[in-house]
């Protein structure tokens, strides 16, 4: 009898650690959803657009008659802390987007970084 209210005892004692750690996590969850965007796309688009890449890129293709256009994503991860946007500069030449360049906007920090398709890296640029 004295072996089995042992197992039982160490049962209920496990019960009340997975509920505790449950309702912990849960809070996490509640307090990361709370928390507001510090950015919007509007902001990303201006920040990138002010680049002076990006403003090059868009005097050398006036030449042919594009305009300059952008494709931005939202962070997959959905992760509040690091949330940043993906942003692709590039132009339509009638028959598809070309993507000249890639930037990550975080928006905790307000920085911006250039992708080196090449080297797959990140070179901050602000």
């Amino acid at each position: 009898m004295r072996v089995l209210s042992n197992v039982t005892i160490l049962i209920f004692l496990f019960i009340g650690i997975c509920t505790s750690c449950s309702q912990s996590k849960n809070n996490q969850i509640k307090e990361q959803s709370s928390i507001k965007l510090s950015c919007t796309e509007e902001d990303v688009l201006n920040s990138i657009s002010k680049l002076e890449n990006v403003e090059e890129l868009n005097l050398r293709i006036e030449k042919y008659h594009y305009s300059i256009m952008f494709m931005i994503t939202k962070d997959s991860t959905q992760n509040p802390i690091r949330y940043f946007y993906v942003v692709q500069v590039g132009y339509d030449n009638g028959l598809r987007f070309v993507v000249d360049q890639n930037y990550y906007y975080y928006c905790d920090t307000k920085e911006i970084f250039y992708l080196e398709t090449l080297t797959d890296s990140l070179i901050k640029v602000n």
